[in-house]
């Protein structure tokens, strides 16, 4: 009996291992499995990590070739103006190698450390159509056309992007343009000039002719004193005396004209307005006396100096009296007489442009008034209701644009059937 038992438990044994063992080689067998499916797992992995790492190497490359291809310089920056990244058109136009302009700031070239103030305080958002001006490594100047925009990459990290497109040939062709306007306008006002100084002809012969008189008159007195032995030495020098006079008023007649025709460009000074105006109307009266209109100033005393360039402004007051003197040639006077006044004086503007005490110019006619849509374009340039060949319509523009320089004002008042009133103000030297 006890034999038995043990061969059962023994058996029992045999049997319980031979389970064990069954368990255990499906465990291994499960784990073999799933040791398989981990590798297929890993290798797929692995598989899809080549594949985008080679797509990441190809946009990278993509993203590159657009980089590399872009003509506008592109800097990436780090929030105090580092730079980080810049494509081929910056070192091509700065003439950097990368590791000499990467990791660097920005400033050292730009010439002008506002412009990375400027880029670093504008936070997050975007600067468009600033103009900068880039220092290559040679020194040559690269005039920019810059667009710079800020982003958030991560919490208080901030990154810009600053994209600049050299126009430096267009700077170059707005420079040559403008001194080529500048050249136009200058030659415009002389011209201009020379045509007013042409109105004045008659004047200025008058204003000659008048001391020329008076050495002939001295002249013949002191031939005829010579043919009587009567000339006595004092009176000799009193005759050479006065007509010294004479040609003195002839020269400064002479020396105005040559400064008003030749002198081109703005030379300001302080100066009394009145006397501008008193120098300009003696070359108008003998001429206006002419065409039957009397020419009068009403001039403020004691008024204070104005900056400003006399010819410029005689050019002005000659253009309005000659205005002025047209404007009759068509006007029914009805039995009027024909006037022209001047007039000065002071004033405190405090709420007009031109705030502060001014001293105005009037120039005004009882010419028959200017009808409105005249008076609307009446400063516009080459606009004119002269006849052809009378004007250049240049007149009323270029002394805008002279008191305009002044930092004055010209204005019209007109009323039909009455006439016309051209008003300059001009601030007063302070």
């Amino acid at each position: 009996m006890k034999e038995n038992k043990k061969l059962q438990e023994q058996e029992q044994e045999i049997i319980d291992l031979r389970r064990a063992y069954l368990n255990i080689v499906e465990d291994l067998e499960r784990k073999n499995m799933e040791l398989e499916s981990g590798q297929r797992i890993y290798l797929s992995l692995m598989e899809d990590m080549e594949r985008k790492n080679q797509e990441l190497v190809e946009k990278k490359a993509y993203v590159e070739n657009i980089l590399g291809s872009i003509m506008e310089m592109l800097f990436v920056l780090q929030a105090d103006g580092t730079i980080e990244v810049v494509n081929a058109a910056v070192l091509t136009l700065l003439e950097y190698r990368e590791e000499e302009i990467v990791g660097k700031k920005i400033d050292f070239i730009l010439s002008g450390a506002q412009y990375i103030k400027t880029f670093l305080n504008i936070g997050f958002g975007s600067i468009n159509h600033l103009e900068i001006t880039f220092i290559s490594k040679t020194g040559t100047k690269i005039h920019a056309l810059c667009s710079y925009l800020i982003m958030q990459l991560e919490k208080n990290k901030m990154q810009g992007i600053l994209c600049a497109r050299d126009i430096s040939d267009r700077k170059k062709i707005e420079d040559e343009i403008k001194e080529n306007l500048k050249e136009a306008t200058i030659n415009l006002f002389q011209a201009e000039k020379m045509s007013a100084l042409g109105e004045l002809t008659a004047g200025i012969a008058h204003e000659i002719k008048q001391p020329l008189n008076v050495i002939r008159m001295i002249a013949q007195s002191l031939e005829m004193d010579i043919k009587k032995n009567r000339l006595k030495e004092d009176e000799l020098k009193s005759g050479l005396i006065d007509v010294k006079k004479q040609i003195d008023r002839m020269s400064e007649i002479i020396e105005h004209m040559r400064i008003f025709t030749r002198r081109a460009g703005t030379f300001m000074e302080k100066k009394d307005i009145n006397e501008v105006v008193q120098t300009t109307c003696k070359f108008f009266y003998q001429q206006l006396k002419a065409h039957d209109i009397e020419l009068s100033s009403q001039l403020g005393s004691n008024l204070p100096t104005v900056l400003l360039d006399p010819v410029q402004i005689e050019q002005v007051i000659i253009n309005l009296i000659n205005n002025a003197k047209d404007a009759f040639e068509t006007a029914n006077m009805k039995g009027e007489e024909a006037k022209i006044e001047i007039k000065t004086y002071l004033i405190e503007e405090k709420e007009s442009p031109l705030e502060g005490k001014l001293v105005v110019l009037e120039v005004i006619d009882n010419a028959g008034g200017i009808p409105e849509e005249v008076a609307r374009k009446i400063f516009d340039p080459f606009f004119t209701t002269k006849a052809p060949g009378k004007g250049t319509g240049l007149g009323l523009s270029i002394s805008k644009k002279i008191i305009e320089n002044h930092r004055g004002t010209i204005t019209l008042k007109t009323k039909l059937q009455e006439g016309s009133c051209f008003t300059i103000s001009l601030p007063i030297c302070l």
